[in-house]
């Protein structure tokens, strides 16, 4: 679906910053040449109102995560057990939902640290979700948003713990998303949200980051606005080096209207800027590579996925 408003603050004002056509999705793996690989053209806007990144018409989710491809357990989470040591410290024990669990390798580890009465976790993507259901745990299978929420309600109640981690990103109606997470919670009720901090990249013109599969390009301000706006006091948030920087926000449900001032001044002026920024970042890059070849010297590319 195309959008037409900011998914954070709903305003009209969108201005393209970034486009490419005939995009390769970047799962298309493959050890023989694709006879009619999917393309696709697609548009980062930036909202002139408060300055978040978000791609305009994403694809759907059935096309993207019908099998994930990449288990969470294949890379090194070095700030896993900073995350374990918080979350075991805010809830003893009680009812845990991990959304988006991937093979169940973060759930599995977290119940080993806490006492857990009931813990679930939610996937959508095929192949993860029987790897999480080959560790024993409890697997629901499918997308998570308010109406799964009110039927997860009905199974098992409340949670005292729900979490996920670098799913946020990639959610069209994010909305729907906080509601469910609202329905599932008690009033004491811990919740954690980890998603890529992207203001160092925007303010860089980095385009690197920009994958079809993070639709949302957060940065603090914007989090936490789509955090309080929707419900929510924020505990406490923290940093850490993973992807480039993760970005994880601790809260709780509040029935109380939050201040939603915040200031968006500096990620506005980072966002819109973000075309002209990019533009010279490619150039750059060009040149140092074109200097390593005029001197004889080789060069490796890791992880080019479909937009470098």
């Amino acid at each position: 679906m195309t959008n037409t408003k900011c998914r954070v603050c709903k305003s009209p004002n969108l201005r393209n910053v970034w486009e490419t056509r005939g995009h390769f999705l970047t799962k298309q793996l493959s050890p023989m040449p694709l006879v009619s690989p999917l393309k696709w053209d697609f548009e980062v806007c930036a909202c002139e109102h408060c300055g978040f990144m978000q791609i305009k018409k994403p694809l759907s989710q059935d096309l993207l995560y019908q099998n994930y491809l990449f288990p969470t357990s294949w890379k090194n989470h070095p700030h896993a057990s900073a995350l374990l040591h918080k979350l075991s410290a805010y809830v003893k024990s009680g009812n845990v939902l991990e959304i988006g669990c991937n093979d169940g390798a973060f759930l599995s580890q977290l119940m080993q640290c806490m006492d857990t009465r009931i813990a679930v976790g939610i996937e959508p993507s095929k192949d993860v979700y029987e790897m999480a259901k080959n560790r024993g745990l409890e697997v629901l299978s499918g997308f998570f948003d308010e109406k799964r929420a009110a039927e997860i309600k009905g199974i098992y109640g409340a949670f005292n713990l729900i979490y996920t981690r670098h799913v946020f990103e990639h959610i069209e109606d994010m909305e729907s998303f906080l509601r469910g997470i609202r329905l599932l919670c008690d009033v004491d009720s811990v919740v954690m949200i980890e998603v890529p901090n992207c203001a160092s990249a925007i303010a860089r013109g980095d385009m690197s980051f920009i994958w079809e599969e993070h639709i949302n390009y957060f940065t603090p301000p914007t989090l936490e606005y789509m955090l309080l706006a929707n419900g929510f006091k924020i505990l406490e948030s923290a940093h850490y080096l993973f992807s480039g920087e993760s970005m994880v926000y601790f809260c709780t449900p509040c029935e109380e209207i939050q201040n939603l001032d915040i200031d968006f001044s500096q990620n506005v002026k980072d966002a819109l800027a973000f075309a002209t920024k990019q533009s010279a970042f490619v150039n750059n890059l060009t040149l140092a590579l074109e200097g390593i070849k005029s001197l004889g010297g080789s060069i490796l590319a890791y992880g080019g996925g479909g937009i470098v």
